[in-house]
């Protein structure tokens, strides 16, 4: 997947390309991995 990030402090831009699991994503969209475990324990 194509991501775009960006550094706010200095108005820096690029495009790189990150390759994830499934899992990692979930991980990543949770915003870290205690907030995925606290999730998924409530499920």
């Amino acid at each position: 997947d194509r991501v775009e990030i960006v550094n706010t402090t200095s108005s820096f831009e690029f495009v790189g390309r990150l390759e994830l699991s499934a899992r990692d994503r979930e991980i990543l969209l949770s915003a870290g991995l205690l907030n995925y475990t606290c999730k998924k324990a409530n499920e």
